[in-house]
């Protein structure tokens, strides 16, 4: 498979993932959306220059996700503990790379990590036993 192809499959499926049937409207929970708008949510800015210079931020201390340029922001849920999320990292660095390689795709799609549940130095111990190439942010 190509890797212009692998990307286009890539994310088909996870889109198909991500838009599958809502488990609140079958419970009889009804939403405003279907989504939730993560725009305004509110991140610190990263420390590491080339993460900046990735996501296309200025030097300010905090940043929202509609202030980063594209058309498409990937977020891995990731957590140090979590043995799932070290299996499927691999994956997502893959696509990573398949993206930068792209011109068009890197200006277009960002990807970022939370590590849900982690502080800054677990987060940063797991960005070096993962080589992670894209910026990541602690949840704790």
């Amino acid at each position: 498979m190509r890797p212009s192809e692998l990307i286009s499959f890539s994310l088909y499926l996870l889109m198909s993932i991500m838009m599958g049937p809502s488990p609140l409207s079958a419970s009889g929970w009804e939403t405003a959306s279907r989504y939730m708008d993560l725009s305004a949510f509110t991140f610190d800015a990263p420390d590491l220059v080339e993460d900046r210079e990735y996501l296309g931020l200025d030097d300010d201390e905090s940043f929202t996700l509609s202030q980063i340029p594209g058309k498409l922001i990937l977020i891995a849920c990731l957590n140090l503990y979590c043995h799932s999320c070290d299996r499927q990292v691999a994956a997502i660095i893959n696509l990573h790379d398949l993206i930068q390689k792209d011109p068009d795709l890197s200006q277009d799609i960002k990807i970022i990590g939370i590590c849900a549940g982690n502080n800054r130095i677990e987060t940063a111990v797991y960005r070096v036993k993962f080589l992670i190439p894209f910026p990541l942010f602690p949840d704790p």
